[in-house]
């Protein structure tokens, strides 16, 4: 794999580069498309605590916001999931999509930017 993964990595990268961008607001819509992966990144790298990640593609371990939601929601259970069971609440990361990248832009708002500023730092947390 010329790409090796490492859901650690790709959340605190993703971080970054939407802190970089995020406080000039000239591409807001590209630093909120980043702060939704890094929240997913984040999410799916805790997740694997909870559920092995499959071989193939599959699972909640491969979706996106906001079918990873509901994702969360149909695969954890117990007392042990209660840390991921926040970011399966309908108001995480809610609006964002991964249809983003191909939109106009115009569509993300400063209050909306923010408000995925604060959710991706929720998910960032679970790093720690």
């Amino acid at each position: 794999m010329p790409h090796p993964q490492s859901m650690y990595k790709a959340a605190n990268r993703n971080w970054s580069a939407a802190e970089k961008l995020q406080p000039h607001n000239q591409v807001p819509a590209v630093a909120g498309y980043l702060y939704g992966f890094a929240a997913e990144c984040a999410i799916k790298y805790r997740l694997r605590d909870y559920i092995p990640a499959p071989a193939e593609r599959g699972g909640p371990h491969y979706e996106h916001f906001p079918k990873l939601r509901a994702a969360l929601k149909d695969s954890l259970e117990g007392r042990g999931a209660t840390e991921l069971m926040r970011f399966a609440e309908d108001s995480f990361m809610h609006d964002w999509d991964i249809l983003i990248r191909y939109s106009d832009g115009t569509g993300v708002t400063p209050a909306l930017l923010a408000r995925w500023r604060e959710n991706a730092r929720a998910a960032l947390e679970v790093l720690e």
